[in-house]
């Protein structure tokens, strides 16, 4: 990706592994527009590579509308 830092994948590796702190520090945020936050793949099965990233979906109700917003 244009403008990203190239991590070393061994430091890559242990912050991927820390998924939870991330979530942590984003829910309240979330919770205060009223979206759910999922997180799948590799970091939530244990699968963590060099190239891993972390995979999150939103759920956000707007209105009886859900829009679904995935990274990864």
């Amino acid at each position: 990706m244009v403008g990203e830092e190239v991590m070393e994948p061994m430091r890559r590796i242990r912050l991927l592994r820390d998924w939870r702190s991330l979530i942590n520090e984003v829910s309240p945020i979330l919770r205060k527009y009223g979206a759910e936050c999922y997180v799948f793949g590799s970091v939530v099965t244990g699968r963590v590579t060099g190239s891993s990233d972390v995979d999150i979906l939103l759920v956000i109700d707007r209105g009886g509308i859900h829009w679904m917003l995935r990274s990864g």
